[in-house]
């Protein structure tokens, strides 16, 4: 089993990336996750200074996610609207926790994911992704359908 961690390819969100601490390791470690990939985009020196330095977590900057999505056992994000609907369109129904970076426009990010909470994924905060993984684990999400338009899929969540 697989954690893929996206941090954003545009905006670097530092915060998410030290935020693969070695507490959250051990946990999806016992929770039977055994390697984790993480996206860092913009965030190498981030990368590499803290998840990097762990053994069991690989990264890469920019690549296709299509097969890592779909690879992948949980998905933790950040809460992008391109990436959470990429993840839920990707590989319907897999644990998703998605965390808002609170700093990009008005927390925009926020009021998107509240959206989809709790049907579709798991809201959390860096500080409480240790937590957040075991809830999003035991969890079952909806499938999200395959919209004809984005007016389907907003008409969706309501």
């Amino acid at each position: 089993m697989a954690c893929l961690v996206l941090t954003g390819a545009t905006v670097p969100f530092n915060e998410l990336v030290s935020g693969i601490t070695p507490g959250v390791v051990r946990v999806l470690n016992s929770k039977g996750i055994g390697a984790i990939e993480m996206q860092y985009g913009h965030a190498k020196a981030a990368f590499e200074n803290g998840p990097g330095r762990l053994q069991s977590v690989a990264g890469f900057a920019f690549a296709d996610l299509t097969e890592k999505i779909q690879n992948a056992s949980i998905v933790i994000s950040h809460a992008g609207t391109g990436s959470i609907l990429d993840v839920l369109r990707g590989h319907p129904g897999i644990p998703l926790i998605v965390v808002p970076n609170e700093s990009l426009m008005d927390n925009h990010q926020l009021e998107v994911a509240n959206q989809f909470e709790p049907d579709y994924l798991c809201v959390s905060r860096v500080g409480d992704l240790e937590t957040t993984i075991g809830r999003a684990l035991n969890h079952t999400f909806k499938r999200l359908p395959a919209p004809k338009s984005l007016d389907a899929v907003i008409s969706q969540l309501h």
